[in-house]
Parts: structure tokens; C-alpha cells; sequence
């Protein structure tokens, strides 16, 4: 059997299978023969923002296409991490084997933007990092390490997954108060135009 991974964050990822009925095999209860099937799957390295199993189907998509798919049916979604659009098409079928067309792109659009946080420990995204006096003189010892009553630098790498140039991008910059879940009135530094 090949699979096809979709990685949509270290840890959780959609997988595209083909089943078909292989004489004196056993099977799960799912609908059909020779039909292609979208998992979304989550290993232990992977923090759920909520207690979910490890293996689901994917959901029934916006023009009513689910998990199990035909030919000329498609799966669509948007990745929730770089906000891609992802189409997961069955061109065909046969015995042993499907097509399938996977399709991910930003659809001709400028696409700027941060890699999402990475949960525990650090609860921050990797293109974000402190910088200070300390981290300039020791930055083996204190890399990405925020000084308290020292001027700190927030630098923030903004990177464009889109098929075209993004222009005129503005980045400003708030502090978020995890312990409340309120975004606080502070704006570090000037607004940042590229």
C-alpha cells in the first residue's frame, strides 16, 4: 500500500490511501470498494488544542465531499497552519491502484506570514526571536532570551508562501498576556514596512 502525507504541523498530518477489496482479506466498515480515504492524524508529538483521537476521518468539505472519496470526487481544506488551499482530487481508479491529484497553493495570491507557535516549552513561533545586550555577548548561553528592565529587540522573520510578490506588507507588533487570553495595548518599536 502507498500513502501520501500532507504534513500540516510536526506531529499531525492528513493521509490519502487507496482501498480496494482484496480476496479473503478482512476490512473496516467503511463504504465501497476501490475508493480513496483522507485521514487526519495526530501523533504523541502533536499538543491538540482539545482531547481528540489520534486517527479521524476528515470532515465532509464546503460541496459535500467527505473522507471517502470516488472518482471525480475531491477533498478540499485549508491548511490551518500556512492557510493554503489543499485539493486532494481521485482522477481514477483501477484494481490495485488510484490517481490521485493533489493540489496545494496559495491560488495565484500573496501569502506573508509567521510559522505558528510550536506549543511546549517555548509556546512561541520559530520566526520570532529576543534579542539584547545579553544575547549579543553570551548568545550560546542566552539566545532568545527576553531581559527584563533592558532594552529587548523583537525581530520577526515574515516569510511569503504565496505565488506572487506580496508588496507593501505592514507588520506590527502586540504583546499577548497568556495568563488572561487578552491582547494588551502595547506596540513595541515602529511599524515595519516591506
Amino acid at each position: 500500500m502507498r500513502t501520501i502525507e500532507i504534513r500540516l504541523a510536526d506531529g499531525w498530518n492528513y493521509y490519502v490511501e487507496y482501498r480496494a477489496h482484496q480476496q479473503g482479506e478482512g476490512s473496516d466498515t467503511l463504504p465501497k470498494d476501490r475508493r480513496v480515504l483522507v485521514t487526519d492524524v495526530v501523533s504523541d508529538t502533536f499538543a491538540a488544542p482539545v482531547v481528540r483521537p489520534p486517527v479521524l476521518l476528515v470532515h465532509t468539505d464546503a460541496d459535500g465531499d467527505g473522507p471517502v472519496l470516488d472518482v471525480s470526487a475531491d477533498f478540499e481544506d485549508t491548511d490551518p497552519g500556512t492557510q493554503m488551499n489543499l485539493r486532494v482530487t481521485v482522477v481514477s481508479t483501477a484494481a490495485h491502484h488510484a490517481v490521485v491529484r493533489v493540489e496545494y497553493g496559495s491560488d495565484g495570491r500573496p501569502d506573508p506570514g509567521l510559522r505558528t507557535w510550536n506549543g511546549p516549552p517555548e509556546w512561541k513561533s520559530p520566526d520570532i526571536e529576543v534579542r539584547n545586550a545579553k544575547t549579543a555577548e553570551d548568545p550560546a548561553r542566552w539566545a532568545d532570551t527576553p531581559w527584563p528592565g533592558n532594552l529587548n529587540t523583537v525581530v520577526a522573520k515574515v516569510r511569503n508562501h504565496g505565488d506572487i510578490l506580496a508588496k507593501n506588507v505592514t507588520c506590527d507588533f502586540f504583546v499577548l498576556d497568556c495568563s488572561t487570553g487578552e491582547i494588551a495595548d502595547v506596540k513595541f518599536g515602529d511599524r515595519l514596512q516591506a
